[in-house]
């Protein structure tokens, strides 16, 4: 039937046109007494091939008509099936030519092999393509960690069953093994499982612990590290608190307990606490044994002592050393007054309730005939009032001026509080000199203010030095202009002695008098009497 086709320029092109290869070109017709050859061009391929007229009429009638270059194209294409269906993803086909071919593959673990269709289809094999074979063990074993997510570190293959480093992409660094791996990316292992940064057996286990409390706020103190359970010191990078903790603990709890009395930093970190919140003038006595309750002995630059606590501080209650709540305040009391006040003491035997609650004391010197040494009175006026043994409160310039007053028959009182006239408590004034003897009275309201003729405050050395300390000083000044402002306010006519020597008192008490209007009382001359008042006392 074929060789009864007439071949020529028009059949044959119109063959070509019906083909399913439509890159062909027609090039010649060859005829001889025997045979027609035709010549054809693949414009893909760029391949010229002759075909006979009898083998053109049935590969255009099969659509085979192809050129070698396709026709290899085409065995490709059913060799790179034959692959994927023995279990491997061809990476490059383009050197395949025959079964016997090797093809760069990728196996069902992602690594490449080297195979062909002979050894795959083979029914001797043993083993699946081993990815490890010299050319290809150094790519697989890179490629193996980037499938695991990790950076491979050494720069040599040096053997299956080998070691190697490699960096997590977190930064740490990790020691791994190519079947361990496997049986990672296989499932058949967890991974933070294997992968533990903190294996003792890790030459770069430090670095990984410190990159790990790095990211968690912490630095480490040791130089050493023997696994998760063993115990490490760390310090937080914020606070600089310390703690004595382990790596499994901190993965559970989250955060070290620094203020337990269990962690060996407890006594450090309570010194910084108590510096953070500004008392840095308390000192922690290092020394001593810690108990449960959290609490420890502190001294400060004063040589109180406290027993306090680190939540007390942490909500910034400012330590006291005279309360209820400190039971060192005895002790406290005692040494202020061995310091400040050394001619008193403090009876033994007693317990603080408040400053306002009298305590029992004694006097260490010489007191006039018939008193007891010992006397009670309150914290706060024996300390921040300065007061004295009730046999001595009284000094010797205010005895003369009682004196002086007196002998003269003038209306006064000594320790009068005057109505509004007060801090926290109506504040009392050494003299007053009323207008009548009917006025006298230890409180005057103001609407007796008008039988006032004269007030007399003498201001000893206390009222300008720290002779009882700096805050009983602070106190007084703040009481003495408390009185000043408010007789200014009243329109009182105060007298203020400050200091005045005992030998000028005699003076200082007739001119103060006479300038102040207070000349005659009973017809007794204030001028020509205050010599003779004197005289015993030259």
């Amino acid at each position: 039937m074929a060789g009864r086709i007439k071949y020529n320029k028009e059949t044959i092109n119109n063959a070509l046109s019906k083909s399913s290869n439509q890159m062909l070109e027609l090039r010649s017709i060859d005829r001889t007494r025997k045979s027609t050859s035709i010549g054809l061009f693949c414009t893909y391929h760029e391949e010229e091939f002759s075909i006979f007229s009898n083998a053109f009429h049935k590969k255009t009638k099969e659509k085979e008509l192809l050129c070698k270059q396709c026709k290899l194209n085409e065995k490709r294409k059913d060799a790179f099936q034959e692959f994927v269906q023995n279990g491997v993803m061809p990476i490059d086909m383009s050197d395949w030519h025959e079964r016997k071919s090797l093809v760069k593959c990728k196996n069902e673990d992602g690594l490449h092999v080297n195979t062909s269709l002979t050894y795959l289809s083979s029914k001797t094999k043993r083993n699946r393509p081993t990815p490890f074979i010299p050319e290809l063990a150094f790519e697989n074993l890179a490629r193996l960690c980037y499938l695991l997510e990790l950076k491979l570190l050494d720069q040599e293959y040096e053997g299956y069953d080998e070691s190697y480093l490699a960096e997590t992409e977190d930064g740490y660094v990790v020691v791994v093994r190519i079947s361990s791996m496997l049986k990672v990316l296989r499932g058949e292992v967890e991974r933070d499982h294997y992968f533990n940064i903190f294996y003792k057996t890790n030459p770069y286990v430090l670095e990984n612990v410190r990159l790990w409390l790095k990211k968690r706020g912490y630095l480490l103190l040791d130089e050493h590290f023997d696994g998760n359970n063993s115990t490490i010191n760390i310090q937080h990078i914020d606070t600089g608190y310390k703690a004595l903790t382990s790596i499994s603990h901190l993965k559970v709890d989250g955060s070290p307990s620094f203020f337990d009395t269990r962690n060996h930093f407890f006594l450090e970190n309570f010194q910084l606490l108590l510096i953070k919140q500004g008392f840095e003038f308390i000192r922690v006595d290092m020394n001593q044994e810690v108990s449960d309750r959290r609490k420890v002995l502190a001294n400060d630059n004063k040589g109180n002592k406290y027993l306090i606590s680190s939540d007390e501080i942490q909500a910034h209650k400012r330590p006291k050393a005279f309360d209820t709540s400190n039971p060192y305040t005895i002790e406290n009391i005692e040494k202020w007054c061995m310091k400040n006040r050394p001619d008193y003491g403090l009876c033994e035997g007693q317990s603080y309730t408040n400053a306002r609650t009298s305590l029992k004391w004694f006097y260490k010197g010489v007191l006039p005939k018939g008193y007891s040494p010992k006397f009670n009175m309150s914290l706060d006026n024996f300390k921040n009032k300065g007061k004295e043994h009730p046999a001595i409160s009284t000094s010797r310039a205010e005895r003369m001026i009682a004196k002086v007053l007196s002998q003269l028959q003038i209306p006064y009182k000594t320790q009068v509080r005057l109505e509004d006239c007060k801090f926290k408590l109506p504040l009392p004034f050494d003299f007053v000199i009323f207008m009548d003897f009917e006025d006298i009275s230890l409180h005057v309201n103001r609407s007796k203010f008008q039988s006032i003729q004269l007030l007399i405050e003498y201001n000893g050395i206390h009222h300008k030095k720290p002779i009882y300390g700096e805050e009983s000083l602070k106190l007084t000044q703040k009481r003495d202009k408390i009185k000043k402002d408010f007789c200014k306010s009243k329109d009182l006519d105060l007298i203020i002695m400050d200091e005045t020597p005992h030998e000028k008192i005699k003076e200082e008490i007739i001119k103060q008098l006479a300038s102040n209007g207070v000349r005659q009382f009973n017809n007794v001359n204030v001028a020509e009497i205050l010599p003779r008042l004197f005289k015993d006392e030259a």
